[in-house]
């Protein structure tokens, strides 16, 4: 089957997202398919997450001749006037999205240098205010722990680990009794 504004099956885009997003891939899909006749995005940003993203959604849409809607106006992307306005407005959300991770990661790295950076540890390990991170108290969880690590070391693999402890009914905390 042809997508509607494409010559022959033989030049079907094949689409790879940056990152496994259903709601997107299955607009992709609709749009493809002509089922839909408008985009509507509150904000550039949460609709795609990246340039590419953005504008392969914005070049199909001129293909299948679906309209992109948000709180400033209704484009038509086969414009070129549209197209452009379109194109920036994908850019500035990509450059507003990488501002703000910037800004996170400084934060995080200026606590850290304040040694006021908190994290939860993983599940046998503690977090106290004197001593830092340490094993928790509970010697059962302690010997788990260690067991996992020579475990690790004696098989290579945390599968083999995991599929060991369990068929010998060692519980790990923190993991559900089913593994499989």
């Amino acid at each position: 089957m042809a997508l509607p504004g494409l010559m022959s099956s033989t030049t079907i885009l094949v689409y790879q997202p940056a990152a496994a997003r259903p709601g997107f891939e299955r607009l992709v899909a609709m749009l493809c398919s002509g089922s839909i006749g408008a985009v509507f995005c509150l904000e550039v940003s949460r609709l795609a997450r990246n340039g590419r993203d953005w504008h392969h959604m914005l070049e199909l849409c001129g293909l299948v001749d679906a309209r992109v809607v948000d709180h400033d106006g209704v484009y038509d992307p086969r414009h070129p006037n549209d197209r452009l306005l379109l194109g920036m407005k994908g850019s500035i959300s990509e450059f507003e999205l990488g501002v703000l991770r910037t800004r996170m990661v400084e934060a995080a790295r200026a606590k850290a240098r304040r040694g006021e950076l908190r994290y939860t540890p993983p599940v046998g390990y503690l977090w106290d205010r004197d001593a830092g991170v340490m094993f928790d108290p509970d010697r059962r969880i302690q010997e788990v722990v260690r067991q996992i690590f020579c475990r690790l070391r004696e098989l290579g693999s945390l599968r083999q680990v995991l599929l060991a402890m369990s068929g010998e009914g060692i519980h790990f905390p923190g993991l559900p009794m089913a593994f499989d």
